[in-house]
This record gives structure tokens, C-alpha cells and sequence, in this order.
């Protein structure tokens, strides 16, 4: 089976699966499992995007409790910096910070 597997740079992008996706970031280094490679080089480095898929691992990363995330996205503070892919959210974890950043000047 992975002989008859295309790698992604040979397929048209529109024809390219989420599978795909996932497997060029984590070989570009932008995602990972749950992202814990990324925990420090992701804030270091702001010119690399660095994502994180879920909730769960978001509230993870943020230090705060899954309810907390959850009424963030209700109000509206982060979606400019999530991306939902069928059921799956996938939040820039750089400009969630810059978001959270602004929201708490105001």
C-alpha cells in the first residue's frame, strides 16, 4: 500500500487529503503529536507558524481549563487564529497569543 502512495509535492494541491497535510507539517516541523516538540520553539520563533489541533491541547498549552477555551471561541476572541477543519479545530498558537495579548489591553 505505501507503494502506490503519492507523496504530496506530486499531487495537485485541491486533490491533496488532511492526511497529507498533517504529514508535510510534521515533516516541515510545524505539528507534531499534540504539539509538545513545539512547546518553547513555537513562541521563540513567531515567523514559524506553529499549530495546535483541539481544544484540549490548547487549553493544555494556555495553562487553562477547557470551559476557559470554550468561552473564549463563544465570544469570539480567538477565531481569527482558528481554522476548523470538519469537527477538528486547528488554532495558530502564536496568534492566539497576540490575540489574548490585545483582548487583555482593552
Amino acid at each position: 500500500m505505501l507503494e502506490n502512495k503519492i507523496e504530496l509535492k506530486d499531487k495537485p494541491l485541491l486533490h491533496a487529503t488532511l492526511e497529507d497535510l498533517w504529514m508535510a507539517g510534521i515533516e516541515m516541523g510545524i505539528l507534531g503529536s499534540g504539539n509538545v516538540q513545539h512547546s518553547y520553539g513555537c513562541v521563540e520563533n513567531r515567523n514559524t507558524p506553529c499549530l495546535v489541533v483541539g481544544v484540549k491541547a490548547l487549553a493544555d498549552r494556555l495553562q487553562v481549563s477547557v470551559s476557559t477555551i470554550n468561552r473564549m471561541l463563544a465570544e469570539g476572541v480567538i477565531d481569527q487564529a482558528t481554522f476548523q477543519y470538519s469537527k477538528t479545530l486547528i488554532f495558530d498558537f502564536n496568534a492566539v497569543l497576540d490575540l489574548l495579548r490585545r483582548d487583555k489591553k482593552k
